[in-house]
Parts: C-alpha cells; structure tokens; sequence
C-alpha cells in the first residue's frame, strides 16, 4: 500500500474571491495535492456556516455564529464547535493559517489545542487592526493613536485596539512557523509583536508574455486590479487628466473588477475582470504599468506580473512597493494619493528613453513558493 500522505488543513477568511490571499491559497493547495492530503476550512459569512473543502472538492457546510466586526470578540461557541468537528473530521497534522478573519480571534488558540503543527501567514495588517487593508493610512504605527482607534472603533477604541493584540499576540506566540510577504512586513511587525517572523515572499504562474503590440498613438500607461479606492485609481484617473492636457496622444488602460460608473478621462479605456489567462494579451497593451496604491501594500503582485512581461512600473512610494521599486532602476515612485507628483512621474515615461533599457528583475514563481512551503512542512512533520 502507498504511504498515507500527510494531511494538511489550510484555514482561511474566505476562498471563492479573487484577492490575493485566496489565490495564493487555492494554487498552494493545487500545486501540494501530490504529497499532502489537503483540505481548507473557511466561513460562509452570508450562510452562517463554516465551510469544509476536502481534497476530492466536495463540500460540508457546519452552521456557525455571525460574524462580529470590527469587535470580534475572543469566543463564539457555534463556529469554535463548528471548527472541532472539522478537525476531528480532517485529524490534521499541519493546520496552516492563510488568514483568520471572519473567525473568533480564539481559532488559533483552538487550532495548538489540538496538537496539530501550526503556521501563520499574515497577508496584511489584520493581526494589528480589524481593518486590515490600512484604508487612509499610511504609516502602520497610526494604529496606535487614540485618533485611528476612536475614529473607526468609537469610545475606548484604543484599548480594544491593544487588548485585541495582546489576545492575538499571546496566540502568535504558539505557532511553530510565522511568516509575512516582505521585509517591509516584517519590519512592520517587529514594532508590534516581540518574536520574530520570516518573510515567504508570493509567487506568480509563470506566463510567456507576447510580443509588444504596437501603438498607433501615444505612450500607453497600465492599470490591473479591483476599483477599490485603498488601490489609488481614482488619483490616476486625476492625474492621467493633468498627463492629457501636457501629452495630448498619452493613453492610458484600466483593468479590473466591478467597473466604476461614469465617463473616464479621455485617452482612457476601462475594461472589466480578467483572468490569468489574459495577462499575456493585456500586459502586452502596456507600455507602463503604474500601481498607485494609498495604503501601504505587504507585497503587491501585480507588481509581479508586470516584472513578468517585462513591463516597467510608475508606483506609489509605500510600504513594500516602495522596496521593491528602485527609482531609476525598475521604475518610478511619486508619492501616494498627490496627483501632481503621480502626473509628474508619468510625463517622465513620456519624456525619456532611459527605462527602454532596464533590466526588470526576475519574478518569482509559484513553483519555487511550493517548494518553500513543502520544505518548512516536511521539517514540521
């Protein structure tokens, strides 16, 4: 008989969506299905139900609490039952948290009770605030401030703020392996938790991009992801504007969820959801990408992508994006949300031929991301 693969349960906020802990989570669990018995756990929230995907696809749905945001609160009876049953189904060896909102801030705790070998994954900022995109914020430390807390949270928002940490602190502490997407991160979280994090940076399917495709006009600027505002796209919209009326030939095309309603500046083209698939053809439409986000990103894969068909970027100087992107090397940086540096950093493209030489750095794949995480699961084992 073969031997009994080990089993291993990813935990996670949510697994149908498109963001980028989801995708990573689905492709991690694709890619590993050969040497580990794989199952994921996530919460339903409109259902109230918890959600159990086990490795042949097939899915069980356990009725849980609601979801209470932002003050989640340290125990919920029904999703903690719910979370039992799940892993006395499943008998983990390995459970690895891709994220832990959506679950009663206890999960973690409950997860080490069981014996199991435990790794976290912090995608974002979620283990320092509820509000784990940072909207508005630009330095991480803001979170600190009675202003933040009270602004989002109401009255003695600050202490609920600092309790919640120290819960999810005391939590941290038990995992055996913790991980963030950057350095950036880990300097982040250096300032909040005292034990030490390692940096398991994403990886991309790798694509072959095709070729360039000539543009009939002007220099053709880039935008891939959701019309969120915390993404920066309404400031490029503005800024485009400014780039326009010096650049009359300049183009720019957008892409993404949940098109925005309204009449675009001219020169720009608006698309909707695209697939990985696409990239190839639509990556093949830029000259420039340029990722404008106003909170600050924990990786950015897009950014990636882009590195990947050898597109240049224009990008907001913060967080990881601000590591990543050298000025002068493999891009240029304005600074967030001001669309007059953004315009300026834009017309730069236009005016110079320098970054037609630049050697874009190599992306990394999901390939070598599932190699690293069977290394740290086999030393777990």
């Amino acid at each position: 008989m073969p031997a009994e693969k080990p089993r291993l349960l990813y935990v996670s906020h949510q697994y149908h969506h498109l963001g980028g802990t989801e995708i990573q989570t689905r492709l991690l669990a694709d890619r590993l299905s050969g040497e580990h018995e794989i199952s994921v756990a996530y919460p339903n929230t409109a259902q109230r139900q918890i959600m159990l995907r086990r490795p042949d696809g097939a899915e069980i749905a356990y009725p849980a609490d609601p979801v209470i945001f932002p003050r989640t609160p340290y125990r919920q009876p029904g999703s903690e039952q719910a979370f039992a049953a799940i892993l006395a189904d499943v008998r983990p060896q390995i459970i690895h948290f891709q994220h832990f909102a959506n679950w009663p801030l206890s999960i973690i705790d409950q997860a080490a009770a069981s014996g199991a070998k435990i790794v976290v994954s912090l995608y974002d900022y979620y283990a320092i605030t509820p509000f784990y995109n940072l909207v508005g914020v630009f330095n991480p430390e803001e979170v600190l401030t009675p202003q933040y807390a009270d602004s989002l949270l109401g009255q003695d928002g600050l202490a609920y703020l600092q309790q919640r940490r120290e819960v999810i602190g005391r939590s941290l502490a038990r995992a055996h392996r913790r991980f963030v997407l950057s350095d950036y991160q880990r300097r982040v979280m250096a300032k909040f938790f005292s034990f030490p994090f390692d940096v398991m940076e994403p990886g991309i399917v790798p694509f072959t991009p095709n070729p360039k495709l000539k543009s009939e006009s002007g220099l053709r600027f880039g935008y891939l992801g959701t019309f969120v505002p915390q993404k920066g796209w309404i400031a490029l919209t503005h800024a485009f504007a400014k780039v326009r009326a010096k650049h009359p030939t300049a183009q720019l095309r957008m892409y993404g969820q949940t098109i925005p309603k309204g009449q675009p500046p001219q020169g720009t083209t608006i698309s909707g959801v695209y697939s990985h698939d696409d990239l190839p053809r639509i990556l093949s439409e830029f000259d420039v990408g340029v990722i404008p986000s106003i909170f600050p990103e924990t990786f950015c894969i897009v950014l990636s992508e882009m590195w990947q068909a050898n597109v240049p970027v224009a990008a907001s100087d913060l967080g990881a994006l601000g590591d990543r992107v050298i000025d002068g090397s493999n891009g240029k940086k304005f600074a967030p949300g001001d669309t007059d540096d953004m315009a300026r950093a834009l017309n730069w493209f236009i005016e110079h031929d320098d970054w037609r030489t630049w050697r874009l750095p190599t992306s990394r794949t999901l390939d070598q991301l599932a190699a690293d995480h069977e290394l740290v699961y086999r030393s777990l084992l």
